[in-house]
């Protein structure tokens, strides 16, 4: 297969790894306002959830551009 034969490959699957990481993080500080007896009606509580899911759609966003990049350069090889 043309991905495993590149020689960043080791990278990338390290790059997944720490998303995949990033991605369970983030969940598990999502979840904390709600365990919390004041919720999101507090600032703190808020703050936190709010960072939350900018920090899952940051990491969403990032592995679906390498998602991309991965199809590039697979079509780059296939077609070389």
């Amino acid at each position: 297969m043309a991905l495993t034969a590149w020689p960043d490959y080791p990278r990338l699957k390290v790059h997944i790894w720490v998303g995949l990481l990033y991605c369970l993080t983030f969940t598990a500080l999502s979840f904390v306002p709600w365990a919390a007896k004041s919720g999101v009606s507090s600032g703190a509580g808020l703050l936190l959830f709010a960072a939350s899911i900018a920090g899952q759609f940051i990491v969403a966003a990032s592995v679906y551009a390498a998602r991309i990049r991965v199809r590039e350069l697979l079509a780059h090889a296939s077609a070389a």
